[in-house]
C-alpha cells in the first residue's frame, strides 16, 4: 500500500537511511559524539538523563517498534517539566546536537528518535478535569479513559491505548467521537509550547494564533515542543459496543455496504470495518469483522445496526451490540477488557504491563470522499490476498470519518482531510524475530495495496498513519494548507531545529 512510485526497505540498515537516522551530520553542524559533554545536562534539570553507558539505556532508546533499535542516541532527556524542555532544547541547540520529540514513541516512521538527543516527554503526562481538561503530551489513551471517566467526561482517543497524546493531537486525532464531535485537534483550546530558541509560549486564538493555527493538525515534532494541552472535553458516559461478523466469501457485499451505511450515517455512529489475517499461511481464512460504538441510545444502534444487515442482504455469522460505561467499552475496543488499565500498556511502560512491542510493521493509508465501487473492491481484495507469507499478521482497515469532521473548512485549522468519509489502510506487522526478506516482503504487500486503492481516493493520507516514501507528502499529508504551514515554521523555527524526513520545511 505504500506509493505509485514505492521504495522497498531492503533490510534495518536501509529502512533507517531512508528515513535520515543514519544520515550525516549537516555541514557545519558542531555535532558533540562526547557522552561526557551530553552528561553535563544531568546538572541542568530536574529529570533524567539516560547515557549509552547506564543500565537503563536499552530500554530508554527503544520505540513501540524494535525496527529502530539499531538508533543509538546520544542521550534520552526524560523531561520532568517545562522548564526541563527548554534546557534540553536550548542544550542541543547551542552545541549543534541533532534532537527528535519523543511523547508515547509509536512513530512507525522512527521519527521519534535521532542519533542526537530524544527530549521525552512520556513523564508530562498529568490531567486535569475541568470545564476545559489539561493535560500533557505523555498522557496514553488508556489513562486518559481511566482518569476522566470517573468525572463523565472524555478526551478523543484513538483505537491504541499507548498513544500519547502528543503526536495524537498535533496530528489531528481522530477515533470513536470524531463524527459526533470532531477531531482532537478542532476541541484544542490552547498549548503550551517550547520554541526552537527554548523559550516556552501559550499559543490560543488570541495569542500566537498562527502557531496555534498550525498546531491544530500541523503535525507532531514540527513547530516545538508541546508541555500542556487544554481542550474541551465531552460528556460521554454510556456507548453501546458493537461487532458483527461475516463469513469471508461476503467481503465484497459487506465492503460496499458499510461504505454507504457510514457515509450516509447519522453523526453517533463510529465504526471500523477490519478484514484480519493473524497469520498470512496460505491456508488461512480472512477475519472479517464490522466493530465500534454508537454513540445514542441502544434503540438507535440497533437501528443502524438493522440497516447495516438488510443492506449486505446476508445476515452476519454473529451480532452482538451491548450498552456500556464509555470506559469499560474501550477496554473492550483497546484490546485489554481482561487487563486493569496499568496492565494494559507496553512492557517496560509500567511495572505490571503486559502488552508486547511490534517487531516491524508496513502500513500505506489513504482517505476517501465516497465509496469505491465495485471493481475498486475486487481489486483491493486481490491485493489483500496476494502472495501469502507465514508469520506476517496482515489486516485492511477502513476507518469510518465523515460527521463533524468534515464540516470546518478546510483551512479553518492546519488538518485538512474535510472531505475524507473513510480511512482506508493496508497493514502488515511481524511480531516475531524477523530477517530483512521478511521486511521486504511485508512492505512489498503494502506498497502493492497502496498503489491499487490510491486511484479511488483523494490522493490524501493522514499525517499520523503516514509513511517514509509517500509521494508528494506535503499535499497528501496537508493539502492547501502546507504553504502556510512552511510560513509558520519559518516564523517559529527558522533554523529548523526540529526536523525529521518529512517534517514541515524539509
Amino acid at each position: 500500500m505504500r506509493t505509485r512510485r514505492s521504495f522497498l526497505r531492503l533490510g534495518t540498515g536501509t529502512a533507517l537511511a531512508s528515513t535520515g537516522l543514519l544520515a550525516a551530520p549537516a555541514a557545519g553542524a558542531a555535532l558533540v559524539r562526547s557522552t561526557k559533554d551530553v552528561s553535563a545536562l544531568r546538572e541542568r534539570i530536574a529529570g533524567t538523563v539516560v547515557l549509552p553507558s547506564d543500565a537503563a539505556y536499552p530500554s530508554a532508546k527503544q520505540l513501540v517498534s524494535a525496527e529502530f533499535d539499531a538508533v543509538n542516541p546520544r542521550a534520552i532527556v526524560y523531561c520532568a517539566s517545562t522548564a526541563d524542555v527548554s534546557t534540553s532544547v536550548r542544550f542541543a541547540r547551542e552545541r549543534g546536537i541533532p534532537l527528535a520529540v519523543r511523547s508515547g514513541g509509536h512513530s512507525f516512521n522512527g521519527w521519534s528518535t535521532t542519533p542526537g538527543l530524544v527530549v521525552d516527554t512520556s513523564r508530562l503526562a498529568h490531567v486535569v478535569p475541568g470545564s476545559t481538561v489539561r493535560f500533557g503530551p505523555g498522557l496514553r489513551g488508556v489513562d486518559s479513559v481511566a482518569a476522566l471517566s470517573p468525572h463523565g467526561i472524555a478526551l478523543p482517543a484513538g483505537g491504541c491505548p499507548t498513544v500519547s497524546a502528543g503526536g495524537f493531537t498535533l496530528g489531528g486525532g481522530l477515533g470513536w467521537q470524531t463524527r459526533k464531535y470532531g477531531t482532537a485537534s478542532d476541541r484544542l483550546v490552547s498549548a503550551r509550547v517550547v520554541l526552537a530558541d527554548g523559550r516556552a509560549v501559550r499559543a490560543s486564538a488570541t495569542e500566537h494564533s498562527d502557531l496555534f493555527w498550525a498546531l491544530r493538525g500541523g503535525g507532531g515534532g514540527n513547530f516545538g515542543v508541546v508541555t500542556e494541552f487544554e481542550s474541551l472535553p465531552t460528556r460521554l458516559s454510556r456507548v453501546v459496543s458493537y461487532r458483527l461478523t461475516w463469513s469471508w466469501d461476503r467481503a465484497a457485499e459487506v465492503i460496499a455496504a458499510w461504505q454507504r451505511w457510514v457515509i450516509t450515517g447519522e453523526d453517533e455512529l463510529a465504526s471500523v470495518l477490519v478484514a484480519v489475517l493473524p497469520d498470512s499461511a496460505p491456508a488461512a481464512v480472512p477475519l472479517l469483522q464490522v466493530v465500534g460504538a454508537h454513540l445514542g441510545t441502544k434503540a438507535a444502534a440497533d437501528a443502524a445496526i438493522a440497516r447495516l444487515v438488510s443492506a449486505v442482504g446476508a445476515a452476519p455469522t454473529s451480532n452482538t451490540a451491548e450498552e456500556l460505561p464509555y470506559a469499560t467499552a474501550m477496554m473492550r475496543a483497546f484490546g485489554c477488557s481482561d487487563k486493569t488499565a496499568s496492565q494494559c500498556h507496553i512492557t517496560g511502560q509500567t511495572p505490571d504491563a503486559l502488552l508486547p512491542r511490534t517487531t516491524f510493521v508496513a502500513h500505506r493509508y489513504r482517505t476517501f470522499a465516497r465509496a469505491i465501487p465495485s471493481t475498486g473492491i475486487d481489486a483491493i481484495l486481490t491485493a489483500f490476498e496476494a502472495n501469502r507469507r507465514p508469520g506476517q499478521n496482515r489486516s485492511l482497515n477502513f476507518v469510518a470519518w465523515g460527521g463533524q469532521a468534515i464540516r470546518v473548512p478546510v483551512t479553518a485549522t492546519a488538518w485538512p482531510h474535510r472531505t475524507a468519509q473513510f480511512a482506508l489502510g493496508f497493514s502488515a506487522a511481524l511480531t516475531t524475530a524477523t530477517t530483512p526478506d521478511d521486511h521486504t516482503t511485508a512492505t512489498h504487500w503494502a506498497d502493492t495495496g497502496f498503489t491499487t486503492m490510491t486511484p479511488h481516493s483523494t490522493g490524501h493520507t493522514y499525517q499520523n498513519y503516514g509513511h517514509n516514501g509517500l509521494p508528494d507528502w506535503q499535499t497528501a499529508y496537508y493539502g492547501p494548507n502546507y504553504t502556510r504551514l512552511t510560513q509558520v515554521k519559518h516564523a517559529y523555527d527558522p533554523d529548523n531545529v526540529f526536523h525529521f524526513s518529512q517534517s514541515v520545511g524539509s
